[in-house]
């Protein structure tokens, strides 16, 4: 009988301590998935990207869906066409390591999935490419720029990913139904779509070198990548 109690009382035990790394995972994956948004919002405000464009870029970069909701992922990465999603910050940041110490380059980071190989060099270190703001504001100031050039947010958006129409078309027929599904979302189908013509605020994107295009955050001509995977807490 005694015996039978304590069997009762260890597995009653056991199963709070599941449920309660449980509701933490939960918690975090809960807090995890309003990251990206909000660092867009802040890119928005400084570079005046209308925020619809970013998050509907965010969304195509590392969409996942998360609690019911479809939501770009702060610790998304893409290496060798091969995405993985992750936890946590520290265990992206050490898979990316992984792969340099591989001699990869060609690595896709974070809520935007900002390419090491041709953009590393105007970030401070990984850690700092990670960072959804950061990740946020380089992406919208390029994006910024694109605008310059081509006057069009969709065209803007097609190059952000490849100058090369066949992948940047690719690209945007998953792009334009993600902006117009958040377009009709309220408080963001009003806002305004046209952006005041501004000094380029962000001088890194000039003057790329090592094969890379000036208008896209890979090189002309690159494939488009392969699907993203799945994987939260871990590598498939």
């Amino acid at each position: 009988m005694h015996k039978c109690k304590r069997f009762v009382y260890l597995f009653s035990a056991l199963f709070l301590l599941g449920f309660s790394d449980s509701a933490y995972a939960s918690t975090q994956n809960t807090a995890a998935q309003h990251v990206c948004d909000s660092a867009a919002v802040q890119a928005s405000r400084i570079s005046n990207v209308p925020l619809s464009v970013l998050k509907a870029i965010a969304r195509t970069e590392s969409g996942i869906t998360v609690n019911d909701a479809f939501t770009p992922w702060p610790w998304t990465v893409n290496s060798e066409g091969r995405g993985v999603r992750f936890s946590s910050a520290e265990e992206a940041i050490e898979y990316v390591g992984l792969n340099r110490q591989r001699g990869v380059s060609n690595i896709d980071i974070g809520c935007f999935q900002i390419n090491y190989k041709w953009h590393g060099a105007n970030f401070s270190s990984v850690q700092e490419m990670f960072n959804p703001y950061q990740n946020a504001l380089y992406a919208a100031n390029f994006l910024a720029s694109l605008h310059d050039e081509f006057e069009d947010w969709t065209k803007a958006a097609g190059a952000y990913h490849s100058r090369t129409t066949a992948h940047s078309d690719l690209y945007l027929a998953k792009y334009i139904p993600i902006l117009e599904q958040l377009d009709q979302a309220p408080g963001l189908g009003a806002m305004q779509k046209k952006r005041t013509t501004k000094t380029n605020s962000f001088p890194l994107l000039i003057g790329q070198s090592g094969g890379s295009t000036r208008g896209s955050l890979f090189p002309l001509g690159a494939s488009s990548r392969g699907n993203l995977l799945i994987s939260i807490g871990g590598t498939n």
